[in-house]
């Protein structure tokens, strides 16, 4: 897991992180970069900080089920349909050549199929290892899927505000 989050933390070069290369991304399909900023919902930020101290202070089991399974896991399964839809869209379709598409090469590519391989072997190897964790890794993986359903139910209500205000 420390393998994969270095990775999603550019290796140590800020212009490598993934949420840097999402903001890249961004950026290329004209979205102005001080939305970054103020587009974080709050409840959002405090689920990114709840997460810091749930990793810091669970059982690697949790760890694991929380990152790995809840994390990594399903972020591939909401960036390959976010993917899919995204490149159907006529702006993305006529631009494409100009588009900086370094973030989907990775979440769609070989690296993310590795990490997919990298969190199955560590699901394997600490139950093989101590099937006493399996508890800790479904609470993990349980109470990421609950922050992923918060997660987007935030932004969805957050949309809904920009276009209510937008339209009046």
């Amino acid at each position: 897991m420390a393998q994969i989050m270095a990775e999603e933390l550019g290796n140590g070069r800020f212009k490598k992180t993934h949420l840097q290369l999402w903001d890249n991304f961004l950026t290329s399909i004209g979205i102005e970069p001080q939305i970054f900023s103020d587009s974080l919902h709050p409840e959002n930020f405090n689920l990114l900080a709840e997460l810091k101290q749930l990793t810091l202070n669970k059982p690697i089991g949790y760890v694991i089920g929380l990152c790995g399974m809840g994390g990594e896991c399903l972020c591939q399964i909401y960036l390959t349909a976010m993917y899919k839809y995204i490149t159907l869209n006529p702006y993305i379709q006529s631009n494409k050549e100009t588009i900086d598409w370094e973030f989907w090469n990775i979440h769609i590519g070989e690296e993310d199929i590795r990490h997919r391989v990298m969190v199955k072997n560590a699901i394997n190897e600490i139950i093989q290892a101590e099937p006493s964790h399996l508890p800790d890794l479904a609470a993990g993986y349980q109470k990421a899927k609950s922050n992923w359903d918060e997660f987007w139910g935030n932004n969805y209500k957050l949309a809904e505000r920009v276009k209510l205000t937008a339209v009046q």
